[in-house]
């Protein structure tokens, strides 16, 4: 079990909209679930811009950590590493030791889609098996899934924020390698 220490805070920058209401609500969720304390905040560098990405790392320098969640979509993931590697060399050094990037696999929607009960609580005609992070276009998997049922998926803060609420982070980390990576980091700042 974590402690509470709410003098320890975390910086999470995401992709868009609808990452930064999903990680907000499970960030909440897990925090809760395992009495960990830290204050935390989520971020948008719209979109693939590192470099916006670098900025506000390097403008939140208070944080004591600093995590990027960097999708890979269809990118190859040594291309992803490459990358965020080049980007690195812009942080500040205060910054560098704090940060984190984590590569999610295709997108952060599997995250959600590795909790096929949990979204059976927003659809019930959910079926999906196997392993979420090799569904090559999750939003669009989401999407044909929610239909069934009427809705419609829309890379919305509220939506993020929904399917969040829906999934356990526990149950979903173990089929999620990325999502476990993301946790981990979480669970250590606590420590």
């Amino acid at each position: 079990m974590g402690k509470w220490n709410p003098r320890k805070r975390i910086l999470v920058i995401v992709e868009g909209t609808s990452d930064r209401g999903f990680i907000a609500e499970l960030l909440s969720k897990f925090c809760k679930s395992k009495n960990i304390g830290i204050g935390f905040k989520v971020v948008k560098m719209n979109g693939n811009d590192l470099d916006k990405a670098v900025r506000v790392a390097n403008s939140h320098d208070m944080y004591d950590l600093i995590v990027l969640l960097k999708d890979r979509h269809s990118y190859d993931e040594t291309y992803i590493v490459k990358r965020i590697g080049e980007a690195l060399k812009n942080l500040s050094e205060n910054v560098k030791s704090k940060f984190r990037g984590v590569i999610v696999r295709r997108a952060i929607e599997s995250w959600a889609l590795a909790d096929v009960e949990g979204l059976r609580s927003i659809c019930r005609e959910v079926r999906l098996s196997g392993n979420p992070e090799e569904i090559e276009d999750p939003v669009e998997v989401l999407r044909s899934e929610f239909r069934k049922c009427g809705l419609l998926y829309v890379k919305t803060e509220s939506w993020g924020r929904r399917l969040a609420q829906a999934v356990e982070p526990e149950g979903a980390r173990k089929k999620s390698k990325s999502l476990n990576e993301f946790l981990k980091i979480i669970e250590e700042l606590s420590a």
